[in-house]
């Protein structure tokens, strides 16, 4: 089963034990190793559950519509906070490393 899904190693050991306090990605919910524990609404509840902040639906586009709906009654205050947090960091409090990845992504899709 895909660390996206386990409660242990996002909730207990990452935040507990490793005092992560960022925001988790989801595995690729689309991705076949992911099937096995139900359709998409089941792995998006999963990965939620399991402590996830923002689920990957990246090679099913069909799959999205019916997460989304799924999602229309969601809310996580935390995962919100944490979201907001990722989104309105500025480039001023970015470490060099982040700051270099940063740039080298955007440098590759412009």
């Amino acid at each position: 089963k895909p660390a996206s899904f386990s409660r242990y190693w996002l909730s207990d050991m990452l935040r507990e034990e490793l005092s992560y306090q960022g925001v988790i990605f989801s595995d690729d919910l689309s991705m076949l190793g992911a099937h096995n524990v139900g359709d998409i609404r089941e792995r998006v509840s999963l990965a939620l559950n399991a402590g996830t902040d923002m689920v990957l639906i990246c090679n099913r586009p069909t799959d999205v519509a019916e997460a989304i709906q799924h999602l229309s009654d969601y809310d996580n205050a935390q995962s919100t906070d944490r979201l907001a947090q990722f989104y309105g960091q500025s480039p001023a409090q970015m470490t060099g490393e982040q700051e270099h990845c940063l740039q080298a992504f955007l440098a590759e899709y412009k």
